[in-house]
Parts: structure tokens; C-alpha cells; sequence
């Protein structure tokens, strides 16, 4: 695809693609007419997949030995469309302000712009503000958001009996989620992108033994990462594992 890019220099050398040309490659996305066998949500997962595959990191170096990386201007529309459909992203998830244009990569839910200064406050290794629509995504960060979600950060704070303000955080359940959610994201982006169920199946892996127990009963965080306990489990919040240390605190 011989799409226009704008150079912008720093510690490595980026490249940004101008979001305009992204959105031309629709064409090349069959049309309900051409394949009849394909329904608008396969459809835009299509397009998803494109916009997300002309953004890929280029596993090579420039003559000056700096990694390429590629960055949309904005979040791709395709991407954008599947995100604010997901439960509850219709929503600030911190204070339920209707449509929210914000978001914290770090644990992939959508925010207004009065508590995305609150997670600035926070700092970037507890959450990782962008703006929607005023800031370039990264591929890694729009799977982040494609995988994560209000309603799955909601049941799992649930689950854990943890108020919806900024301490939380900061405990040690809310640090669990975002390091499974970006190991996710990282096993995930080494393939074509082919949405959130086929995501869950490529995470799953064999049973380790390790110490991990159900609801009331507690686990050492320090085991809890050799655990077996899936991927896709943990971030769908379907399951019903709390996380403690060993005094008991979330």
C-alpha cells in the first residue's frame, strides 16, 4: 500500500501514517454484495484488521539502527466503532459521564476528560492516558483497547470489592489486571487480529501448578503470575479469583 507518511524524530525514529489514506482501503474490504457470506460485524472487523495491519511495527532497522515504528493519527475508524460498542464504553467508567473521548491504554477503558487528569495524576506506570481523537494511537495500544473494556474492569473491580476511585488504582488487584491485560496484548499482536473471541482461544495455555484459589479464599501474589490461570479468564471477569498478599490486602 503505497500510503503517505509524515517523519517525526525522537529517541526512535517514528513514522506516522496520515489517517486519511487508512480509511481509502476500504474498498479493498468485500462488500455485503461481493460475499454474502459475511455480516457487518465480520465486515468491520475486516476493515479493523486492516487499519491495524498498516500500523504493525516493522521488525527491521533504518541505516541509522532505530527500530521503525508506525503510529495512526488517530484512533482508525473500524477500530473506534468495535471499542465504543463494547459494554459500558458508552460511559466513563470512573464517573459514568455519557460518551466518553478519552481513554487509559493501560487497562483498555474509556474515560471523560475530567478523570483522564485524574489518571495523569496517577502516572504513566499506573495508567497510560490518550485522547480518542486529539492524540496518535500505536498498534499495541488500540489491541489494548480492543481487548479491554469498561464492563470487564468493572466485574473484575467487582469481584474484588473495590470502589471506583483513584486508590484503587493503586492495590495490587488493579496491578494484576493491567499486567495480564498488556502480556495479553503482547501474545496477541504477533498474529493478524481476529477480535476478542479468537484472542481469548490464542491465550489459553497448559496448567501450571501454582497457588491460586477461588473467591473468599486468598493467594500470594508473588505466585500468582506462574499460576495457570487463563488469560482470557481473568480479563473477561467471568471467574471469581481475588487477589491478595498474604495479610489479606487487595
Amino acid at each position: 500500500l503505497n500510503v503517505p507518511l509524515k517523519r517525526f524524530i525522537g529517541k526512535n525514529l517514528t513514522q506516522t501514517i496520515n489517517q486519511e489514506n487508512i480509511y481509502t482501503m476500504d474498498s479493498s474490504v468485500p462488500s455485503a454484495c461481493e460475499n454474502d457470506h459475511m455480516n457487518d460485524s465480520e465486515l468491520l472487523l475486516e476493515r479493523a484488521k486492516l487499519e491495524l495491519e498498516s500500523i504493525r511495527p516493522l521488525n527491521e532497522l533504518n541505516s541509522t539502527n532505530h527500530t521503525l515504528h508506525y503510529h495512526a493519527d488517530r484512533f482508525p475508524i473500524a477500530c473506534l466503532d468495535i471499542v465504543r460498542k463494547l459494554p459500558g464504553n458508552n460511559m466513563c467508567f470512573d464517573c459514568g459521564r455519557a460518551k466518553p473521548d478519552w481513554a487509559s491504554v493501560t487497562y483498555g477503558t474509556m474515560i471523560c476528560l475530567q478523570c483522564s487528569g485524574q489518571h495523569r495524576s496517577l502516572g504513566v506506570q499506573v495508567s497510560f492516558v490518550r485522547s480518542i481523537s486529539m492524540d496518535h494511537w500505536s498498534h499495541p495500544e488500540i489491541l489494548s483497547m480492543l481487548e479491554g473494556g469498561n464492563r470487564q474492569l468493572d466485574r473484575f473491580f467487582d469481584r474484588h470489592l473495590l470502589p471506583k476511585d483513584r486508590n484503587t488504582y493503586r492495590t495490587k488487584a488493579a496491578k494484576f489486571y493491567r499486567e495480564q491485560l498488556s502480556m495479553h496484548v503482547d501474545k496477541i499482536s504477533r498474529g493478524e487480529y481476529r477480535g476478542r473471541d479468537a484472542s481469548r482461544n490464542l491465550s489459553r495455555s497448559p496448567k501450571r501448578k501454582g497457588k491460586i484459589r477461588k473467591s473468599s479464599e486468598s493467594v500470594t501474589l508473588d505466585k500468582i503470575h506462574t499460576t495457570s490461570k487463563k488469560a482470557d479468564e481473568i480479563l473477561s471477569s467471568e471467574g471469581s479469583t481475588v487477589v491478595t498478599d498474604d495479610s489479606g490486602e487487595r
